[in-house]
Protein backbone atom coordinates (compact mmCIF):
# COMPACT_ATOMS: atom_id res chain seq x y z
CA UNK A 1 0.00 0.00 0.00
CA UNK A 2 3.20 2.49 -0.31
CA UNK A 3 1.32 3.90 -3.34
CA UNK A 4 -1.21 5.93 -1.89
CA UNK A 5 1.32 6.65 1.10
CA UNK A 6 2.57 9.34 -1.26
CA UNK A 7 1.13 12.49 -1.92
CA UNK A 8 -0.81 12.70 -4.94
CA UNK A 9 -3.01 15.76 -5.38
CA UNK A 10 -3.42 18.51 -7.41
CA UNK A 11 -3.38 21.37 -10.22
CA UNK A 12 -1.71 21.59 -13.81
CA UNK A 13 -0.53 23.74 -16.75
CA UNK A 14 -0.84 27.04 -18.19
CA UNK A 15 -4.56 26.36 -18.49
CA UNK A 16 -7.60 28.70 -20.02
CA UNK A 17 -9.28 31.32 -17.54
CA UNK A 18 -12.56 29.82 -17.25
CA UNK A 19 -10.38 26.45 -15.46
CA UNK A 20 -8.05 28.28 -13.40
CA UNK A 21 -11.01 30.04 -11.95
CA UNK A 22 -12.89 26.75 -11.42
CA UNK A 23 -10.28 25.66 -9.28
CA UNK A 24 -9.67 28.84 -7.18
CA UNK A 25 -13.74 29.18 -6.92
CA UNK A 26 -13.80 25.14 -5.74
CA UNK A 27 -10.95 26.50 -3.43
CA UNK A 28 -12.59 29.28 -1.75
CA UNK A 29 -15.92 27.51 -1.49
CA UNK A 30 -13.80 24.51 0.26
CA UNK A 31 -13.88 24.71 4.22
CA UNK A 32 -10.21 23.95 4.71
CA UNK A 33 -9.19 25.03 1.47
CA UNK A 34 -7.33 23.67 -1.08
CA UNK A 35 -4.00 21.58 -0.45
CA UNK A 36 -0.89 23.59 -0.62
CA UNK A 37 2.33 22.61 -2.65
CA UNK A 38 5.29 24.19 -4.45
CA UNK A 39 5.74 24.33 -7.90
CA UNK A 40 8.51 22.02 -9.89
CA UNK A 41 9.86 23.67 -13.29
CA UNK A 42 8.00 22.13 -16.49
CA UNK A 43 9.03 22.93 -20.09
CA UNK A 44 5.28 22.44 -20.92
CA UNK A 45 1.97 24.85 -21.17
CA UNK A 46 0.22 21.70 -20.75
CA UNK A 47 1.38 19.81 -17.86
CA UNK A 48 2.55 21.04 -14.19
CA UNK A 49 4.85 19.55 -11.58
CA UNK A 50 3.56 19.96 -7.79
CA UNK A 51 5.61 18.57 -4.66
CA UNK A 52 3.91 18.47 -2.00
CA UNK A 53 4.49 17.95 1.86
CA UNK A 54 3.26 14.97 4.28
CA UNK A 55 -0.35 14.71 5.03
CA UNK A 56 -2.97 12.70 6.70
CA UNK A 57 -5.60 10.92 4.03
CA UNK A 58 -8.71 9.46 4.90
CA UNK A 59 -10.02 6.59 2.27
CA UNK A 60 -12.23 4.33 1.57
CA UNK A 61 -11.92 1.36 -1.01
CA UNK A 62 -13.57 1.63 -4.31
CA UNK A 63 -14.34 -1.78 -6.54
CA UNK A 64 -11.73 -2.89 -9.50
CA UNK A 65 -13.81 -0.01 -12.12
CA UNK A 66 -12.27 3.18 -11.26
CA UNK A 67 -15.02 4.73 -13.36
CA UNK A 68 -17.88 3.38 -11.77
CA UNK A 69 -20.59 6.22 -10.76
CA UNK A 70 -22.28 4.61 -8.16
CA UNK A 71 -19.60 3.27 -6.43
CA UNK A 72 -17.90 6.76 -6.16
CA UNK A 73 -20.71 8.34 -5.03
CA UNK A 74 -20.97 5.95 -2.56
CA UNK A 75 -17.82 6.50 -1.04
CA UNK A 76 -17.66 10.66 -1.26
CA UNK A 77 -20.80 10.46 0.95
CA UNK A 78 -18.97 7.94 3.23
CA UNK A 79 -16.14 10.49 3.54
CA UNK A 80 -18.53 13.54 3.53
CA UNK A 81 -20.52 11.56 6.64
CA UNK A 82 -17.12 11.19 8.74
CA UNK A 83 -16.67 14.85 7.66
CA UNK A 84 -19.65 15.68 9.01
CA UNK A 85 -19.63 14.94 12.37
CA UNK A 86 -19.88 11.00 11.80
CA UNK A 87 -16.83 10.52 14.07
CA UNK A 88 -16.22 9.46 18.29
CA UNK A 89 -16.20 13.56 18.45
CA UNK A 90 -18.83 14.55 17.05
CA UNK A 91 -16.30 17.16 15.31
CA UNK A 92 -16.80 18.68 11.51
CA UNK A 93 -13.66 18.32 9.88
CA UNK A 94 -12.70 21.12 7.59
CA UNK A 95 -10.83 18.59 4.78
CA UNK A 96 -8.93 19.80 1.86
CA UNK A 97 -10.00 20.50 -1.58
CA UNK A 98 -9.99 17.96 -3.85
CA UNK A 99 -10.97 15.00 -3.28
CA UNK A 100 -8.16 12.36 -5.15
CA UNK A 101 -8.79 9.26 -6.49
CA UNK A 102 -5.75 6.50 -6.63
CA UNK A 103 -5.50 4.12 -8.91
CA UNK A 104 -2.91 1.34 -9.65
CA UNK A 105 -2.31 -0.70 -11.92
CA UNK A 106 -0.85 -4.40 -12.36
CA UNK A 107 -0.26 -4.53 -16.40
CA UNK A 108 -3.95 -3.54 -17.37
CA UNK A 109 -5.45 -4.42 -14.51
CA UNK A 110 -6.77 -2.28 -10.99
CA UNK A 111 -4.89 -3.62 -8.45
CA UNK A 112 -5.97 -0.99 -5.83
CA UNK A 113 -8.56 1.72 -6.16
CA UNK A 114 -9.33 4.10 -3.26
CA UNK A 115 -10.68 7.33 -2.77
CA UNK A 116 -8.91 9.84 -0.48
CA UNK A 117 -9.34 13.47 0.86
CA UNK A 118 -6.73 15.07 2.72
CA UNK A 119 -7.49 16.12 6.54
CA UNK A 120 -6.12 19.58 7.51
CA UNK A 121 -2.25 20.51 7.53
CA UNK A 122 -0.52 20.01 11.08
CA UNK A 123 -3.20 17.35 11.90
CA UNK A 124 -1.33 15.07 14.48
CA UNK A 125 -4.33 13.07 15.32
CA UNK A 126 -8.31 11.94 13.94
CA UNK A 127 -11.34 11.33 15.89
CA UNK A 128 -12.34 7.57 14.59
CA UNK A 129 -14.91 7.81 12.22
CA UNK A 130 -17.96 5.59 13.10
CA UNK A 131 -17.87 3.80 9.43
CA UNK A 132 -15.46 0.83 10.03
CA UNK A 133 -14.28 1.22 6.33
CA UNK A 134 -12.94 4.03 6.41
CA UNK A 135 -9.17 4.53 6.62
CA UNK A 136 -6.15 6.59 7.37
CA UNK A 137 -2.86 7.02 6.08
CA UNK A 138 0.04 9.67 6.53
CA UNK A 139 1.68 10.18 2.68
CA UNK A 140 5.65 10.84 2.47
CA UNK A 141 6.52 14.13 0.44
CA UNK A 142 6.50 13.22 -3.16
CA UNK A 143 5.95 14.85 -6.57
CA UNK A 144 3.33 14.47 -9.41
CA UNK A 145 2.49 15.67 -12.69
CA UNK A 146 -0.93 16.35 -13.96
CA UNK A 147 -2.91 17.88 -16.84
CA UNK A 148 -6.03 19.72 -16.56
CA UNK A 149 -9.06 20.19 -18.58
CA UNK A 150 -12.20 20.95 -18.84
CA UNK A 151 -15.57 20.55 -21.00
CA UNK A 152 -18.24 19.06 -20.41
CA UNK A 153 -18.01 15.72 -20.12
CA UNK A 154 -21.61 13.37 -19.59
CA UNK A 155 -21.12 10.13 -17.72
CA UNK A 156 -21.80 7.81 -20.22
CA UNK A 157 -18.06 9.49 -21.76
CA UNK A 158 -16.26 10.13 -18.41
CA UNK A 159 -14.07 6.89 -18.90
CA UNK A 160 -12.84 7.35 -22.45
CA UNK A 161 -12.35 11.23 -21.80
CA UNK A 162 -10.11 10.47 -18.78
CA UNK A 163 -8.54 7.97 -20.29
CA UNK A 164 -7.53 10.23 -23.46
CA UNK A 165 -6.35 13.12 -21.23
CA UNK A 166 -4.61 10.39 -19.48
CA UNK A 167 -2.49 8.78 -22.66
CA UNK A 168 -1.58 12.59 -23.75
CA UNK A 169 -0.19 13.66 -20.53
CA UNK A 170 1.72 10.13 -20.49
CA UNK A 171 3.02 11.32 -24.39
CA UNK A 172 3.96 14.79 -23.47
CA UNK A 173 5.69 13.26 -20.29
CA UNK A 174 7.97 11.02 -22.36
CA UNK A 175 8.88 13.77 -24.56
CA UNK A 176 10.06 15.97 -21.63
CA UNK A 177 12.19 13.26 -20.30
CA UNK A 178 10.37 13.35 -17.10
CA UNK A 179 9.88 9.61 -15.36
CA UNK A 180 6.81 8.77 -13.18
CA UNK A 181 4.99 5.84 -11.99
CA UNK A 182 2.48 4.79 -15.27
CA UNK A 183 0.77 2.86 -13.00
CA UNK A 184 -0.14 5.11 -10.12
CA UNK A 185 -2.79 7.02 -11.41
CA UNK A 186 -4.66 9.86 -9.18
CA UNK A 187 -7.98 11.34 -10.44
CA UNK A 188 -9.41 14.86 -9.34
CA UNK A 189 -12.42 16.73 -9.88
CA UNK A 190 -13.43 20.52 -9.06
CA UNK A 191 -17.03 20.20 -9.11
CA UNK A 192 -19.50 17.02 -8.88
CA UNK A 193 -17.45 14.25 -10.97
CA UNK A 194 -20.69 12.74 -12.74
CA UNK A 195 -21.95 16.22 -13.81
CA UNK A 196 -22.01 16.71 -17.49
CA UNK A 197 -21.35 20.32 -16.86
CA UNK A 198 -18.26 22.72 -17.28
CA UNK A 199 -15.79 21.47 -14.33
CA UNK A 200 -12.22 21.61 -13.99
CA UNK A 201 -10.80 17.99 -13.92
CA UNK A 202 -7.29 16.98 -13.66
CA UNK A 203 -5.50 13.66 -14.00
CA UNK A 204 -2.05 12.56 -12.85
CA UNK A 205 1.21 10.78 -12.81
CA UNK A 206 2.81 9.99 -9.56
CA UNK A 207 6.62 10.12 -9.69
CA UNK A 208 8.28 7.32 -7.37
CA UNK A 209 10.46 9.24 -4.65
CA UNK A 210 13.69 7.22 -3.23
Amino acid sequence: KQWYQRRVAITAGIQPKALTASRDEACKAAPGGCISYSDIPVESNSVEGRSFDSYVLALVRLSSNPFDQADYESARDRIVGYLNGGNAAGANIPALYPFQQLVTYYGDAVKDNWLAVALPEGVKSVPLPNDNGIDFHVTYKSEVYVKAFGGNVSPSDYASVYKKNLNELSDELSSLGVDVDSGCVVMLDYGDRFDAHEVRREVGYLVHLV
